[in-house]
């Protein structure tokens, strides 16, 4: 794709950073798709110069920039698998075992790194002393430049290397974020990628009718991130903005500065990075009017979009922008490089994923009450690096990819409305009285109900009597439900306010009221003052909150919430309701 763009558009930027921090608003640093490619060339014909293999992949720690998108790109037209996994894995030297992990599965002759000097100790540690590092910004004459590289004179070998990629070629391995047990690394070929881009285009029109404009946190070691959005800048000569902010308290101020002077054609964030920009969005209207003007379509995935975040943005559309602008959805995964369906028609409320992508299948397969999300298509991924074992697993009888997500048709008798997501298989859970809870159902309606404080919630009961809450307050909101300012309470004292706890009590009585099931109703709630670890994997790069390691981590939270008589800090949602047994 990009030697089409370089030659439809050479001159159309590509890649776009700004420099600066905390908060910048200097003048962007553009990549133009001619410059691009001649360094893509010059950095491939390098790294085959100093002997890199498509045998064996390079690991990349690297944060969203020109200069690794120029990699990713150069490796690729070597036909050298690039292996990018998260930079937090080499910076928390306290806990390497995701690192190690990973380099065991890559065996890399190459690890090519941001800063030269961020990642000495774990490499070190790891006894990766002998593996070359190329580094963006070298620390020391052991290192080899990311500028040495781009001084090569393009010559036969890269031609050559270029010439002989196939469509079943190994382009990336992406790995999966561990949520649900150790990561795979995910053989993520260039007929997938390809393939993603152009089903999309058949479903989304707007692809062909003109270039995408992108601004985006979304990190190019997951497979949302650093194939669909990546990719879909590159399907139609689009500019791709690197967004150096996140969806995160206190790390919204950078894209909000940036959404002031970047007008996208296409949106799309985790159901937490929505909620975050939501509230920007309702407060700045110079800023919510620009970042409508020219929007094609908002989407969002990883999770369930809270329903009144949906109502929230669907007011801001309406308002602000120049057409009807519809807020859509898909499922997929790591696997699937990553989309495995999309909506491509208003959608009525959240949940709703749309149908598979041309050229692709979905299976509905039983999974112990549950419907499990199975895919077969040129989207899907022929296995796991090194990991045979896994990969016989991934697949089942007739050769579908098993998602362990669930899913259901919206109307069995109308297929084409599509499917539903129905969250994570693996996240469900018992109560002692036999009743099942769904987590991926549940989350969303708590988020939804009592969206005054709630930003995300953690959902306990496993083999309990009842099912309770760590949740994870919107600071910002709560400090406008109590009156007060950053600067007057720590999160800690904010969490504790009278007004805080009251509004929580009543917004979960009444959606208890609404949900009398014992798989439904909460009992109790812990408002938490810290937020997810990405160091204790309790959050991803995308900003998903991994249940079962927030379970893990926070045991002695959750033991409170089912210690009695309970402490202070717990709070007892009072039951006026009758205990009705699924």
């Amino acid at each position: 794709m990009l030697h089409r763009c370089a030659e439809r558009a050479p001159g159309s930027v590509w890649l776009a950073e700004r420099p600066g921090a905390p908060v910048s608003t200097d003048p962007w640093v553009t990549m133009t798709y001619e410059t691009g490619l001649a360094l893509a060339r010059r950095i491939g014909q390098g790294l085959l110069e100093l002997g890199a293999r498509p045998d064996r992949p390079i690991l990349a720690l690297a944060a969203n920039s020109i200069d690794f998108g120029l990699f990713i790109m150069a490796a690729m037209e070597a036909g050298i698998p690039i292996a990018p996994v998260t930079p937090a894995y080499g910076r928390n030297t306290a806990n390497l075992s995701r690192l190690e992990h990973v380099a065991g599965l890559i065996q890399p002759d190459f690890i090519l790194v941001d800063q030269g000097d961020a990642y000495s100790g774990a490499l070190h540690a790891l006894d990766l002393d002998d593996v070359k590092i190329i580094a963006i910004n070298p620390a020391n004459t052991g290192q080899t430049a990311l500028d040495e590289l781009k001084q090569a004179e393009p010559g036969p070998e890269i031609t050559a290397a270029y010439a002989s990629l196939t469509p079943d070629g190994t382009a990336k391995i992406m790995f999966t974020s561990g949520s649900t047990g150790k990561q795979k690394g995910v053989i993520t070929t260039h007929r997938m990628l390809c393939s993603n881009m152009a089903a999309s285009a058949r479903v989304w029109p707007f692809m062909d009718d003109h270039p995408a404009v992108i601004l985006d946190w979304l990190p190019w070691s997951h497979s949302a991130g650093g194939n669909h959005n990546f990719d879909m800048a590159l399907y139609n000569a689009g500019t791709l903005y690197t967004d150096g902010g996140r969806p995160a308290p206190g790390q919204m101020d950078q894209t909000i500065a940036n959404y002031r002077d970047v007008s996208p054609t296409y949106v799309t964030n985790v159901p937490l990075g929505y909620a975050a920009l939501v509230q920007a969005l309702e407060t700045d209207e110079a800023m919510a009017r620009n970042f409508f003007r020219r929007l094609d379509i908002l989407f969002y995935a990883s999770a369930s979009l809270p329903q009144n975040i949906w109502d929230r943005l669907a007011a801001l559309a309406a308002r602000y922008g120049a057409g009807d602008i519809p807020i859509l959805s898909g499922w997929g995964g790591t696997e699937l490089a990553p989309a495995g369906t999309k909506a491509h028609w208003p959608l009525a409320r959240a949940g709703l994923v749309g149908t598979p992508l041309p050229g692709s299948e979905v299976k509905l397969a039983d999974a112990g009450g549950r419907r499990e999300l199975r895919m077969k298509g040129p989207n899907v991924t022929p296995g796991y690096w090194n990991m045979p074992g896994k990969t016989r697993e991934a697949f089942d009888e007739e050769g579908y990819y098993r998602s362990g997500d669930a899913g259901e048709l919206v109307d069995p008798e109308r297929p084409e409305l599509g499917l539903e997501f129905k969250g994570r298989i693996a996240e469900n859970f018992k109560l002692a009285t036999g009743s099942w809870v769904v987590v991926g159902e549940l989350r969303p309606a708590i988020i939804a109900a009592a969206g005054r404080v709630v930003r995300d919630v953690v959902v306990a009961g496993h083999d309990r009597e009842e099912i309770s809450l760590l949740v994870l307050p919107d600071l910002e909101r709560c400090r406008s439900l109590a009156g007060t300012s950053a600067a007057e309470f720590t999160p800690a004292q904010l969490v504790r306010k009278p007004e805080i706890i009251a509004a929580l009590r009543e917004d979960l009585q009444e959606y208890n009221r609404q949900n009398p099931q014992s798989s439904r109703r909460i009992a109790r709630a812990l408002i938490l003052d810290q937020p997810p670890c990405p160091e204790r994997n309790e959050i991803t790069d995308k900003g998903y909150v991994n249940q079962r390691a927030m379970l893990d981590n926070r045991a002695e939270q959750v033991a409170k919430l089912y210690t009695d008589p309970p402490g202070e800090d717990v709070i007892t949602i009072n039951m006026d309701v009758h205990d009705i047994q699924d």
